[in-house]
């Protein structure tokens, strides 16, 4: 086996006969034509001649054939682990432990990588191929794990406004990370309702952790709407507010109140724009002006305030002495009662 130095003589082999003579020998690399002085020292197959006269005058011949086999390297101490690392922009790589053999050397077919991923690196070692039996190669991982963004800064609330016919949106609070934007899913409403709203998130996804989507809020309250409240509203005593006619979009909150007596009157009514969608009903206290019946005499209207028979049967009785009076009618029943109207 190859150990670096020739091949002892007397040592690896004999040559029987020859005791007490010195051979010169000499060799040809297995294939080769060419004779080489001495013993051989490299790994191979070789036939080896060696010639001499002894004492005797003899002339002594040898011809034998020597292999020395090829050594193997020592890489008991030499170890090559996986390497992990979190993405940071900077480049990382992995490399063997141990000290290599003399005239060992090795190289990586992965050099320095800086972008999340898992690598399978190589380690290939060159040496004395001649005389050495050829190193395996080894192979580790180089894993680089995805950075996750630090998005601790970073809010969304909820927001409330009031219909006013203009959009409303919502955005985050907080400076982003480098490299990151944001866009938003369900803003710029203009009517009102309740709305999701969601912020996505796009950033170096290659090397982060894909940012988790965030929802807020966005309410828009319904407005009070603007109006112009109805006036100069009367209406005949004994009359109800329903009698009372309203311009569109207005409505009695009781329409059934009955009003009595002459004067002013304040009632409840209730505005209602057209767009329900955006606007709320607004409630709103309007003045009547009640009015006397037209065309009837005191004791007339006395009975219908009064609301009862005996009122009815004065008007009555009254009405019917009258007209008795000018002759319109005539009877017994007219003749009794007129003496208490005639003066």
């Amino acid at each position: 086996v190859y150990d670096g130095s020739p091949v002892e003589e007397g040592v690896d082999f004999t040559v029987e006969g020859a005791d007490g003579v010195t051979l010169p020998y000499s060799y040809k690399a297995d294939g080769s034509d060419e004779s080489i002085a001495g013993l051989p020292t490299n790994a191979g197959e070789y036939t080896v001649s060696a010639c001499a006269l002894n004492g005797e005058k003899q002339f002594i011949s040898v011809l034998f054939d020597i292999t020395i086999a090829k050594a193997t390297y020592d890489m008991s101490g030499i170890t090559f682990a996986d390497g992990n690392f979190t993405y940071d922009r900077e480049a990382h790589s992995i490399a063997i432990s141990g000290t290599l053999p003399s005239g060992v050397s090795v190289s990586y077919d992965v050099s320095y990588k800086v972008n999340a991923g898992e690598y399978t690196v190589t380690a290939t070692f060159t040496g004395d191929s001649a005389n050495y039996n050829a190193i395996p190669n080894m192979t580790a991982k180089l894993t680089i794990a995805k950075a996750t963004y630090d998005i601790s800064g970073i809010t969304f609330e909820d927001g409330s406004f009031t219909y006013d016919g203009q959009a409303h949106s919502l955005v985050i609070s907080g400076t982003l990370p480098t490299g990151v934007s944001v866009t938003y899913a369900g803003n710029d409403k203009t009517n009102a309702g309740e709305y999701t709203v969601t912020a996505t998130f796009v950033g170096d996804y290659d090397n982060y952790i894909a940012i988790p989507d965030i929802t807020a809020t966005l309410t828009i309250a319904k407005a009070a709407p603007a109006y112009t409240a109805p006036t100069d509203l009367t209406v005949v005593a004994e009359g109800t507010l329903a009698d009372i006619a309203l311009p569109d979009g207005w409505a009695w909150k009781d329409g059934t109140v009955r009003l009595t007596e002459t004067g002013e009157y304040k009632a409840v009514a209730v505005y209602t724009a057209a767009d329900t969608a955006n606007y709320n009903p607004v409630e709103v206290e309007l003045t009547i002006t009640v009015l006397e019946p037209e065309g009837l005499s005191g004791g007339a209207i006395a009975g219908i305030v009064i609301g009862s028979v005996f009122g009815a049967l004065i008007i009555a009785y009254g009405v019917c002495a009258l007209l008795f009076k000018k002759k319109i009618v005539s009877g017994a029943f007219f003749e009794k009662i007129y003496p208490f109207i005639k003066d």
